[in-house]
C-alpha cells in the first residue's frame, strides 16, 4: 500500500522547538537548544535546500513560525517566499530560537550560522523582506533586539513534538472484487520523535502516520467505501473460424527443389515438401536492461549500493581545533551523493561538508579526492578532559543508505593517537 503525508497546511504540530528543546528565557541555568538540522541544509543547489526547509516548516510550526518573523509575516505560507539564492549572513542578526512560552529569542553566533556564513536567502513577495537561514544548521536568522539566551547547551540532535495533528494520508488499496481504489483520509497523529538527523526525523514520521492510518482501519475509523461488487464477465463463446490456407504469390517461379507445384498466380514453379512452407519463429525480445546497459538483476533493482571508507583524523588534544575527520565514497551508478560525520565523547562535530581533498590518518598522507569519487570533512572540537572519541558515519545515493565502518581514538594531552 503506497501511503505519503502531504500538505503543510494540513500538518502543523506543536514542536519542543523548532530549532531546539524549550526553557523559559533569560534563565540563569544552562537551556538546552537544537540545531534544525544538525547536519546542515545543501549548499550547492538552492532550490534543494528550500525543499529541506519546507520539509520542516510544514511539520513544525514553531520553525515555520522564526521564518514569518524573520520576513515581517504574521503567519508561514510557503507559496509566499521565492528563492533567491545564496548568500551570506548579514550583520546585525542572531540565530533564532524559540522556547516554552511562544517567544522567540536568539542565541550567540556559533562557529557553523555567525556573521559572514553561508546563508539560503529567500525573499517574502508580500513584505519583500528577505529571510536568511544558515546552510550549516538551519538556524533562521533575526534581526537583533530580539531577547538573546545567554547560557545554552547545544544538542547533537533534533526533536519533533507533535500533539494531536490531523494528516492527510494519500492511499491505494484493493477492493474485495479486486478493484482498485484510492484517496485521502484526515488522521490524527501524536508524539515526539528524536534522532541525530533530520531525515531520520522524516523517516519516523512516515511511519508514524502510516502505522496510525492502518491502525484506524482496524478499528473501523476509516472505511474504504466500494460500493455494489461488479459481477464478473462470462466469457462468450468461441465461434469456429475457417482456416483457410496461404497462398503464396510470386512474380519470378521458386525453385524449391524437385517436382512442381501450382502457386498463386498460375505459374509453375519448382518445389520440394514442406520446405516451401517453413514458419519461422520471431526472434524473442531482448532482455531488459538497466540505464546503464547492465542486465537488470534478479531483484529488480538497478541501484548499486555506494561504497566509501571513514578515514583516521590526525592526533588530537584537549581544547582543540581545525582537525578534520574524512569521509571518501564512491557510487557505481554515478548518482549524487551525500555524507553525514558525527563524534561522540571527548569530541563533538560541526556540520559535514565536501571537500577536494582527504587525509588519511593510518599513511599521515593528503590526497585530492579522486575522479568519479566525492569526498567530505567535518571538524573535531575536543572537550578540555582526554578520553575516547567514537566517529561513525553514513553516506546517501540515490535510494540507498550505508553506515560506514565506525572507528575511535583517544584525545590525549601528549597529543599521541591512542587509537583502539
Amino acid at each position: 500500500m503506497a501511503m505519503k503525508y502531504r500538505n503543510a497546511a494540513l500538518v502543523t504540530p506543536m514542536v519542543t522547538g523548532a530549532l531546539f528543546c524549550f526553557a523559559a528565557p533569560f534563565a540563569e541555568a544552562q537551556t538546552q537548544v537544537q540545531r534544525p538540522f544538525p547536519s546542515g541544509i545543501n549548499s550547492s543547489d538552492s532550490d534543494k535546500a528550500w525543499a529541506q526547509v519546507q520539509a520542516r516548516a510544514e511539520v513544525d510550526s514553531s520553525y515555520a513560525a522564526a521564518i514569518a518573523r524573520a520576513s515581517g509575516s504574521s503567519a508561514y505560507a510557503s507559496a509566499n517566499y521565492e528563492v533567491v539564492g545564496y548568500g551570506r549572513v548579514s550583520a546585525g542578526t542572531n540565530s533564532a530560537v524559540l522556547v516554552r512560552n511562544g517567544n522567540t529569542v536568539g542565541v550567540a553566533d556559533t562557529h557553523v550560522c555567525r556573521k559572514g556564513a553561508k546563508a539560503l536567502i529567500l525573499r517574502d513577495k508580500k513584505t519583500s523582506a528577505k529571510v536568511e537561514i544558515c546552510t550549516g544548521c538551519g538556524n533562521v536568522r533575526l534581526k537583533k533586539g530580539t531577547p538573546v539566551l545567554r547560557k545554552v547547551k547545544w544538542s547533537r540532535g533534533t526533536t519533533l513534538k507533535i500533539k494531536r495533528k490531523a494528516v492527510n494520508v494519500k492511499f491505494t488499496d484493493k477492493c474485495p472484487d479486486g478493484r482498485p481504489i484510492s484517496g485521502t483520509v484526515p488522521i490524527y497523529i501524536s508524539g515526539t520523535i528524536r534522532a541525530k538527523a533530520w531525515g531520520t526525523v522524516q523517516g519516523r514520521l512516515s511511519v508514524k502516520v502510516q502505522a496510525a492510518y492502518k491502525l484506524a482501519i482496524k478499528k473501523g475509523k476509516v472505511k474504504l467505501d466500494c460500493g455494489p461488487g461488479v459481477p464478473p464477465v462470462k466469457p462468450s463463446p468461441t465461434m469456429p473460424v475457417e482456416i483457410v490456407p496461404p497462398v503464396l504469390v510470386v512474380q519470378q517461379p521458386i525453385v524449391c527443389g524437385n517436382g512442381v507445384i501450382q502457386i498463386g498466380n498460375g505459374n509453375a514453379g519448382n518445389a520440394v515438401g514442406d520446405h516451401c512452407n517453413t514458419y519461422v519463429t520471431p526472434p524473442a525480445p531482448p532482455a531488459p536492461t538497466c540505464p546503464d546497459g547492465r542486465p537488470v538483476p534478479s531483484n529488480g533493482d538497478c541501484d548499486r549500493t555506494p561504497q566509501g571508507d571513514l578515514l583516521k583524523p590526525a592526533h588530537m588534544r584537549p581544547n582543540r581545533s581545525n582537525v578534520f575527520a574524512y569521509v571518501k565514497a564512491y557510487d557505481p551508478d554515478g548518482d549524487v551523493i551525500s555524507a553525514a560525520i558525527e563524534a561522540t565523547g571527548a569530541a563533538t562535530t560541526s556540520a559535514t561538508t565536501s571537500s577536494s581533498v582527504y587525509y588519511d590518518g593510518i599513511t599521515n598522507t593528503w590526497s585530492n579526492c579522486p575522479p568519479q569519487w566525492s569526498c567530505f570533512k567535518a571538524e573535531l572540537f575536543s572537550g578540555s578532559t582526554p578520553g575516547p572519541v567514537r566517529l561513525t558515519a553514513t553516506i546517501r545515493a540515490g535510494g540507498k543508505t550505508v553506515e560506514l565502518t565506525p572507528l575511535t581514538f583517544n584525545v590525549e594531552s601528549d597529543g599521541g593517537w591512542g587509537n583502539t
